[in-house]
């Protein structure tokens, strides 16, 4: 659980000037479609434009177990149907272009990673087989020098996730685990009893 945290301001430090965050929304179910399913649609999603970025390819890492295993290449991020940990989800990763405060990058990579899980479970090619969990998200720093995985940065960052998550589920009651082995990316995993569909959480995020 982060520790409780006065939501002031905050001093201006190296982990708050990252820009390479993510954020992963976790399918419901145990029961999904094939990860080649996916590929389609992430060709079709570049034609269309049918999510935010200038999308530029598809990578297909199916060989690669509980990884980034589809993923479509966008020139500030990439998103992807991912297993790390063994549960699939839908993954934005922020590479480039980030804005100038930490909140801001924050609500960029929540609201692309929940658009592109809207998009894939609306999509007619998968046929309503994939919904994403709205109560359970993963976010981090993909940036061990600016936020590496200590108390430092969870100090640093902790009140802002935190906050922003309070505002975008609705709810001061959620379980906020830290990711512990200092060999990985900083990152908290965030779970919660209350549950929305993911379109009142994009349409939320329209007012923080």
């Amino acid at each position: 659980m982060l520790r409780s945290y006065e939501y002031g301001l905050l001093m201006s430090t190296a982990a708050n000037t990252a820009t390479r965050l993510f954020c992963k929304c976790f399918a419901a179910g145990d029961v999904h479609p094939d990860d080649a399913l996916y590929i389609p649609v992430f060709h079709r999603w570049i034609q269309e434009k049918a999510v935010p970025g200038l999308l530029i390819d598809v990578a297909d890492y199916q060989h690669v177990p509980q990884g980034p295993n589809v993923m479509l290449i966008a020139h500030e991020g990439h998103y992807a149907m991912d297993r790390t940990a063994g549960r699939l989800g839908m993954a934005y990763h922020q590479k480039r272009d980030g804005a100038d405060s930490f909140e801001r990058n924050l609500k960029t990579v929540v609201s692309n990673a929940l658009q592109a899980a809207d998009a894939m479970a609306n999509d007619a090619s998968i046929d309503g087989a994939l919904s994403f969990r709205t109560d359970e998200f993963v976010l981090g720093v993909d940036d061990r020098l600016l936020a590496p995985n200590n108390a430092d940065t969870l100090d640093q960052l902790g009140p802002q996730i935190q906050a922003f998550f309070v505002k975008l589920l609705g709810t001061e009651a959620m379980e906020v685990q830290v990711a512990s082995d200092p060999r990985v990316p900083f990152q908290v995993h965030i779970r919660t009893e209350v549950t929305s569909t993911v379109g009142d959480l994009r349409e939320r995020l329209n007012t923080l």
